[in-house]
């Protein structure tokens, strides 16, 4: 790393690169943390931040499993169906 980035401090990074050949190309983005997909937006009175989580197997066809809800005195975990 250079000079910038070698003090130690955790720094946001992101390694992107090309893989594959003709139409099994891909570009592949590496990260060094986890990063929220943002679906949707909508305002829940009386919510401060809202998310939701995201399980199932390994193959990616996951679900929303529970929904999380962060209000100002107290926070609610939902289970979807």
């Amino acid at each position: 790393l250079s000079e910038e980035f070698a003090g130690g401090k955790e720094w946001d990074l992101e390694l992107v690169s090309c893989s594959g050949y003709g139409k099994n190309g891909a570009l592949s983005v590496l990260q060094r943390s986890v990063r929220p997909q943002v679906v949707t937006t909508f305002e829940l009175p009386g919510c401060v931040d809202m998310w939701t989580v995201l399980s199932g197997d390994q193959s990616g066809s996951g679900h929303h499993s529970f929904l999380l809800l962060s209000r100002e005195d107290s926070s609610m975990v939902l289970k979807t169906e």
